[in-house]
């Protein structure tokens, strides 16, 4: 089949150096294309960006000394020199892009001493094949001729190819998980270029476009994960800044936001506004200290948890101040109520220690016009009045106390 090609060559006038420089030129606009995709990519750190610079700065120059070295081979003479100088650079640089691309995913490999021993060794045995001839030669004609031990520069390749491959299933499951598939496949790409040109003798040219092609498929993979883990950092900051970390309830803001969007209440479903007030909290932390007081507003949220967060949404908005938003109607109201007093009176017996707090809460049903910001008002009110009702007994009445 190649000396069809070859005949063909020759009998029609079609140069093959010419293919050849057009499918570089694809490959260098598509390398171009790549810079530019990481130049704006913000989602990529400044050590991650200058990874896949040098990475396609390498594979950049790479191609050239591979498309030079075509264009001089079997050339003049006074060549030989170029030519010998861009096939030392193209061997030496092949396993160098590999470690390079390593370093787009992760900053420190367990593979680095490995990479870093080939590398090493490789470069070594690509400049004595420059007298020797063990790896590569260019005769006195100028033309490339394999050497002896040309298949251990084979045998180097494979290496760096696998540890590649061992990095990226690393980076994935330490990240997001693994996809096998895609690894693989982009292996057997890249794979399949280096074979093809290796049984065509080098007359299909077929490695760095592979080469090039597999590199599309890393960097769009790496861009992918770089934009879950945007996203997912991003909704992670987002709970943060919705959260109490006191109670992990949801804290004042996520309250304000949740009014805000509600034009109606629960977008016209019934629902229940709770307005819950600690009872207390003063005189614990006067009398026990703040931190009694901070445990104090903890366990009377994991009540309110228990109760209410199971069906709705709790929130935390002040020191002592809670609201839920739970579906439901009057009887439902009732019926919450209730047992936040009995588990707030289980906690008594189980503890020993003293919980109490005023409740208010109002329904859509009994309210139909009112939007959730007008329920949570009317909870307020019927909370406050609890409240008043509560420090209006002798036993809980702060003035008459401190009189006595």
């Amino acid at each position: 089949m190649f000396e069809k090609l070859w005949i063909f060559d020759q009998q029609s006038g079609f140069d093959l150096t010419d293919y050849y420089t057009v499918i570089e030129l694809i490959n260098f606009l598509f390398i171009a294309g790549l810079i530019s995709l990481v130049y704006k990519n913000s989602h990529y750190s400044k050590r991650e960006k200058r990874s896949c610079y040098w990475s396609l700065a390498l594979l950049l120059v790479i191609d050239l000394a591979e498309w030079i070295s075509f264009m001089l081979n079997g050339g003049p003479g006074i060549y030989r020199v170029c030519h010998v100088i861009c096939k030392f650079v193209n061997y030496s640089l092949i396993p160098l892009l590999g470690y390079c691309i390593i370093h787009i995913w992760m900053h420190r490999s367990k593979y680095d001493r490995l990479l870093q021993i080939l590398l090493v060794g490789n470069t070594a045995l690509q400049f004595t094949s420059i007298f020797t001839g063990w790896i590569f030669y260019i005769d006195g004609h100028n033309v490339y001729h394999e050497g002896r031990f040309y298949g251990l520069y084979l045998c180097i390749c494979l290496i760096v190819m696998a540890v590649i491959v061992l990095a990226f299933h690393h980076f994935e499951q330490s990240v997001m998980g693994s996809d096998r598939l895609f690894m693989f496949y982009t292996f057997f790409v890249v794979l399949l270029g280096i074979v093809i040109q290796e049984v065509s003798m080098g007359m299909l040219r077929t490695t760095s476009m592979s080469i090039t092609i597999g590199m599309c498929f890393l960097l769009n993979r790496f861009n992918n994960f770089t934009q879950k883990i945007s996203d997912l950092t991003i909704h992670q900051d987002n709970v943060l800044m919705r959260t109490d970390v006191m109670t992990g309830m949801h804290n004042r803001y996520a309250y304000e936001e949740k009014l805000s969007q509600e034009a109606l209440a629960q977008g016209g479903k019934n629902c229940l506004a709770f307005s819950i007030d600690i009872n207390g909290l003063k005189e614990t932390n006067d009398n026990k200290g703040h931190v009694a007081g901070d445990e104090l507003i903890q366990q009377v949220s994991e009540i309110i948890k228990s109760v209410l967060g199971k069906n709705g949404d709790c929130y935390r908005i002040g020191g002592d101040e809670f609201a839920a938003i739970v579906p439901g109607g009057p009887e439902e109201g009732e019926r919450y109520k209730h047992l936040l007093e009995i588990e707030a009176v289980k906690w008594r017996i189980e503890t020993g220690q003293k919980i109490s707090f005023s409740i208010g809460y109002a329904d859509s049903e009994s309210h139909p016009k009112a939007n959730l910001e007008r329920l949570m008002q009317l909870a307020d009110q019927q909370m406050y009045q609890s409240k008043r009702q509560y420090y209006s007994s002798p036993n809980h009445n702060r003035r008459r106390r401190r009189n006595d």
